[in-house]
């Protein structure tokens, strides 16, 4: 049975000035999951049709999924593919709350407030 590609056409933005390739495509698919342009689910394509895709080194695509695979975003599985996973599976903290005044305020504040109480 053919593996079949979930993989959305997305657009990358260019890359910057003296931003190493496997950084800038890192983050390009860290931005495109955490915004939702990538579903939790979805099936990442290989590591070579990736870098046919865009003209990039095949160890260069590897690096930037093994960055998001480090970080809780894919998961991988030899034979069977790259996947985006689901964000309440990330290990990412949750939001910071804001206050009314636009002010952030990050869990450390509270604590060392709460501390001083």
């Amino acid at each position: 049975m053919p593996k079949i590609e979930t993989f959305q056409d997305l657009v990358l933005e260019p890359r910057k000035d003296g931003q190493e390739m496997w950084r800038w495509l890192y983050t390009e698919l860290r931005s495109a999951i955490i915004d939702g342009r990538l579903k939790a689910g979805a099936r990442l394509p290989s590591t070579r049709n990736l870098a046919t895709q865009y003209g990039l080194a095949r160890s260069t695509v590897v690096a930037a999924f093994q960055q998001l695979q480090a970080e809780g975003f894919v998961s991988s599985e030899v034979s069977a593919g790259t996947f985006v996973v689901p964000a309440r599976e990330w290990g990412m903290p949750p939001p910071t709350k804001q206050r009314s005044s636009g002010q952030i305020i990050s869990r450390a504040t509270i604590a060392k407030r709460a501390q001083s109480l």
